[in-house]
């Protein structure tokens, strides 16, 4: 199992929007558009760094996360 963080996009942002681009039980290919984060310089695409299918969503589409914290399980293909 693969555990995607919220990546870090700035040392002083310490929490974003997660708007989610892909649902649990679909299959994901490696670098293809995972979610997005709100930053104060607009929307950031972040795309996955592994292929498998999405397991579970750990954090709910619109809620706020810290950077590094784990907000999806991916089981790798």
């Amino acid at each position: 199992m693969y555990s995607v963080r919220l990546a870090s996009l700035s040392p002083r942002l310490q929490a974003v929007p997660v708007l989610w681009l892909k649902h649990e039980g679909e299959h994901l290919e490696r670098g293809e558009p995972l979610y997005i984060v709100d930053s104060q310089k607009g929307a950031i695409e972040v795309r996955s760094e592994v292929e498998g299918t999405i397991e579970r969503l750990l954090v709910p589409e619109g809620a706020e996360a810290n950077a590094g914290q784990e907000i999806a399980l991916i089981r790798l293909a």
